[in-house]
């Protein structure tokens, strides 16, 4: 659902539904609208699918809609970024479960004066560089407004067989991006503490690379 004010939040327009499940086993989670500089608006989620395996997206896939008249109209059919391939991440030492942001992209807009202005980042969690049970940071980008997206590229530096976990992205007023998440690649083995990162690395080429952490 999605409501619009006009007047600076004092008012809203009626909420109504933006996107719609196309069956009974298909939602979408972690709905988050960004604005482009030219007024354009992106709605990008999770799209999650049970069993539907319409264009081979069974499970979680990242995806957004657009509305190009500020929210009045949405467009009718989703736009796929990529699949999100991610899991659970777990306690080192007793393999407990660890409440993360495994399912839940995050979205930035470069609204600089730069050269990137305009561009899109999405990050998620996602374990198809790293092993079946380890999570990487991914992003991608689009340079046209969402309409088209990069393959995505792992942007954290956590070792190997460790889980990265929980990134968040966003773009300064010079267009520099930067990723942050957690790792547990300090945390000593048998010491019955969780001990945990919190780490951010930055992009001064608009996405491209990320050489710094």
């Amino acid at each position: 659902y999605f409501a619009r004010s006009a007047n600076g939040g004092v008012s809203w327009e009626p909420a109504r539904a933006i996107w719609r499940e196309r069956g009974r086993h298909m939602q979408a989670i972690g709905n988050q609208v960004e604005v482009l500089p030219n007024g354009t608006l992106i709605n990008g989620f999770n799209m999650i699918r049970s069993i539907s395996n319409r264009q081979g997206l069974r499970g979680y896939t990242v995806a957004l809609v657009r509305s190009t008249d500020k929210g009045v109209t949405w467009s009718d059919d989703e736009i796929v970024v990529n699949r999100l391939l991610s899991d659970e991440v777990t306690d080192p030492d007793d393999g407990h479960d660890v409440r993360t942001g495994d399912i839940l992209p995050d979205w930035a807009t470069d609204r600089s004066t730069t050269a990137t202005r305009g561009n899109l980042y999405v990050v998620w969690m996602d374990r198809r560089f790293n092993d079946p049970d380890h999570n990487d940071i991914l992003l991608a980008r689009s340079t046209n407004g969402g309409l088209t997206w990069s393959a995505p590229v792992v942007v954290d530096r956590t070792p190997r067989g460790v889980d990265a976990f929980t990134p968040m992205v966003d773009v300064d007023a010079q267009g520099r991006v930067a990723v942050s998440y957690y790792d547990f690649r300090n945390d000593q083995r048998g010491d019955a503490q969780l001990s945990t990162d919190f780490w951010v690395t930055h992009s001064h080429d608009g996405g491209a690379t990320f050489t710094d952490e």
